[in-house]
């Protein structure tokens, strides 16, 4: 699985978007777009590159470095909002770069501070509460969902 730092790097070396612009758009006679037909395609392409590394460095800080997912009643609502997008654009953006929905991370992010709750020796009875989850069933819920 890839770190955030490692996901934006990678964003930025392959161009998701010029794929899916130049794909999905018609190109007009003097190279503009479609989608907005007064601004040349490059322009448009790196507009939505800057607009996906900036919703992915957002989460970063959000995730990595602030720990909002130890917060209990967070939603994938209010991490959007944090960011100033719409829920479901964000979601759009982290299914194409990393293929998580932003439920799916709040869970992994807090799965993975259970575990490294339980590797320094923290007692299982108080790990749900420790790792942001709303009940011990949420974690075992979680904990059930994982692949191994």
């Amino acid at each position: 699985m890839y770190g955030w730092k490692e996901i934006v790097v990678i964003l930025e070396k392959i161009q998701i978007m010029k794929r899916a612009c130049t794909k999905n758009a018609n190109l007009h006679e003097n190279n503009t777009c479609e989608f907005h037909p007064t601004i040349k395609l490059e322009n448009y392409i790196r507009m939505k590159e800057n607009e996906i590394k900036n919703c992915l460095e957002g989460l970063i800080e959000l995730f990595e470095e602030k720990r909002v997912y130890l917060i209990k009643d967070i939603t994938p609502r209010c991490v959007a909002r944090m960011l100033g997008k719409r829920r479901c654009r964000l979601d759009h953006i982290l299914d194409a770069s990393t293929g998580l929905s932003l439920d799916q991370m709040i869970v992994m992010y807090r799965v993975q501070h259970a575990r490294r709750l339980l590797l320094i020796g923290m007692d299982y009875e108080c790990l749900w509460e420790l790792s942001g989850f709303t009940s011990s069933e949420e974690l075992e819920s979680a904990l059930e969902r994982i692949v191994v």
